[in-house]
């Protein structure tokens, strides 16, 4: 037990935060300085938004009347199976 202690008294030493450097912090500090120096945000147009979401919900619907139209099969061929 004495030589732990003798071993991690030997490899410990104050703490001195200057040795360290915050790398994220400054990244970080430099994108946001980069995006106040520009002039305007960049956003995609309000339109185009729109119809990609309509685009979507509208695959959506058909993927959600498709799945329905086979589940009516299924079931049909089902009672069909259970009639015979």
């Amino acid at each position: 037990m004495k030589a732990a202690e003798k071993l991690i008294g030997a490899m410990t030493e104050r703490f001195n935060p200057k040795r360290y450097e915050d790398a994220y912090r400054d990244c970080v500090k430099k994108v946001l300085e980069k995006k106040a120096a520009a002039e305007a945000p960049v956003t995609p147009a309000a339109p185009k938004e729109a119809k990609e979401k309509k685009a979507h919900e509208t695959r959506a619907g058909d993927l959600m009347s498709a799945l329905e139209a086979s589940l009516a099969r299924a079931r049909g061929q089902a009672k069909r199976r259970k009639s015979a």
